[in-house]
Formats: C-alpha cells, structure tokens, sequence
C-alpha cells in the first residue's frame, strides 16, 4: 500500500498527532482512535475539522458531499470526527475521537484522505486556510474478505473387489467458500504391511472448484501384480498457502481371476483329498473289525445270531421261570 503524508505536518497555531495513521481492513471493520491537537499560541484558537479524500497519484485533495459521494471508494465519508468548532486555550491539549467504518461495498484495495485542522474565526476562513493547517493523513487498505472452505463430500473405490486392474478411485469435493478452488494433493496406497506402493497426483488437470458448488475428480492405479487387501490415503491440500487440509481412508481388495481360479483348485483337490483318507480311514476301521468278530449260528435255523437283533426281556422274573418250565 502506496502511504500518503500531509506536506505540513505542524501548522504556526496548531500540532496534531500522530501525523500518519495506516490501517488495514475489511469491509464492514470498524476502526476507532483518538488524535491529540494542541494550541501553539499564547491566544485562543478556533478549530474546524475537515475530512478529505485524497488522489494519492498526485497529492491532490477533494471534499465530496456525503448527498453525492460514492460510499464504496470515498474514504472521507467512512470517516466520524467532530465536524464542530473546538475552542483551545493557550497552550491546551485536547483529545479527538474518530471512527472509521468501512463500506459494505468496499472494493479491496488502499484509500487515502486528509484529517485537516485549520484555524479561522468562521468555518469559512478556517478553510480558506486549509492549506497550511496541521493535518493526518490517514490511509486504509481494504483487503478480500476470502473465505476459504472446502468439503470432501465422497471417497471410495469403484468396488470393494476387483478381479485385477486397473483400481479406480473417486471423490466429490464441495466448495463452501467464496472464491474458486484448485485443489491439489495425492492418493497414496499401502499394502497391508503398511509399505507405500503407489502416489497418485490429486487433479492432475488443475481443475477449480467454482464457489457454492461442487466437482467429482478421480484416480487409477493400474494394479499390475497387485494382490490381497490395500488401504489408500487421500490427502488434498487447498488455499492461499496449501495450509488447510482434507483426509480420508478406504480399503479395498484385489484378487486377480487368474489366481483366485488357481487356489478354489487347490480348495477343491485339498477337499477331494481329505475325503479320500477319510473314506480310507473308514474302511480300515470296518475291515479291521470284521476279522475279529466270529458270528454264532443258531443250530435251529441255520443263521449267524448276526441276523437277529439282540432282545431284551423285561418280564418279572417268575414269569421267566414260568416261560422256562413251559419250555
């Protein structure tokens, strides 16, 4: 910001301080200050504030009525200061308030206006006067109310499994700010050891996120030789500086046609085998039985007591010894 002194800064009858007030800020800020005017004579004095604004490429100054000036760029209308006479007395000090409350409509950039405090018995001959009055200057640089605010809306593979590559990846980012957006950033890939195998560029292409909207941007890694389960990072870096951050994490599997065809193989011949040897086991078992077993043979009918279930009676037993005297 280009600074504006006044050429005279201590007048014959009055001083005022500080000569040079900088400020900068933002629209709707309200600044506020004291200055301090002081009576150089052995006489009364009467002082009568004039605020101007002032052309900084040449120094020049004007006064505009607030019924015809442009509130947006016109510092002098942004500034209070008593607009009365102030009376001092030989020698008095005497402090002024002001208060500068910048415009809605301020448009970024430096203003620039004289505080002026010229000496006249009227207001009239005290700003014929003008010239040679103690005087501040004041300028104010307005600066871009930027609000910087961006959202990730969504993070996540195509799928959660893919039978090979290449893995795609996309997300959403959402612009809640007041100017366009590029974000910037990677896309990192780890293994499930945690090693890094992969860093993709965040938006490559450079797009912008324009305010009040939102924009959906994407990623592939080609995945060659990738197998078993991954975790990617995404990190995208925004703003002036890159300092505000957006982070998050998803996992997903890679397991390749080819090999998944391979091991349901080694599942099925791992499960025909274990069939096998127990079907083995099963018929040793009965084998091994059969040989030591020597059925007898009921002498009435011929047939191994094999063929017939084994009974037993529940009777009382003198109706055992009943059946038996019968018999």
């Amino acid at each position: 910001m280009s600074l504006v002194t006044p050429s005279t800064v201590l007048a014959a009858s009055v001083s005022v301080s500080p000569v040079v007030l900088d400020y900068k800020a933002k629209v709707r800020d309200i600044i506020e200050g004291t200055l301090l005017v002081k009576n150089l004579e052995n006489r009364m004095v009467a002082i009568y504030p004039v605020v101007n604004n002032v052309d900084p490429s040449s120094g020049r100054t004007e006064f505009v009525e607030p019924s015809s000036a442009d509130f947006s760029s016109s510092l002098a209308n942004w500034i209070s200061v008593s607009r009365g006479m102030i009376e001092l007395r030989a020698g008095e000090e005497r402090t002024v308030p002001f208060k500068i409350q910048v415009n809605l409509a301020a448009k970024p950039g430096a203003y620039h206006a004289f505080i002026s405090f010229p000496v006249g018995a009227t207001r009239a001959e005290a700003e014929s006067r003008f010239e040679g009055a103690a005087t501040v200057a004041v300028n104010v640089e307005v600066q871009d109310d930027i609000k910087e605010n961006l959202q990730l809306l969504t993070f996540a593979p195509d799928k959660n499994l893919f039978l090979g590559g290449p893995v795609s990846f996309t997300y959403q980012i959402e612009n809640n700010g007041n100017r366009a957006e590029v974000p910037q950033g990677e896309l990192v890939i780890y293994d499930k050891r945690g090693k890094e195998i992969a860093n993709l560029v965040v938006n490559k292409e450079q797009h912008a996120v324009a305010p009040a909207s939102s924009r959906e941007f994407s990623n592939t890694w080609p995945g060659s030789g990738a197998f078993g389960k991954y975790r990617a990072l995404l990190s995208v870096r925004y703003g002036a500086d890159e300092a505000a951050r957006l982070q998050d994490t998803v996992f997903f599997t890679v397991m390749p046609w080819q090999k998944l065809g391979a091991l349901a193989l080694v599942l099925l011949s791992a499960c025909m085998g274990f069939a096998w040897w127990i079907h083995r086991r099963y018929t040793r078992f009965h084998h091994a039985a059969g040989v030591g077993h020597r059925p007898s043979h009921d002498p009435r009918h011929g047939l191994s007591s094999e063929h017939f279930p084994h009974v037993v009676d529940l009777r009382h037993p003198r109706h055992k010894e009943e059946t038996r005297s019968k018999e």
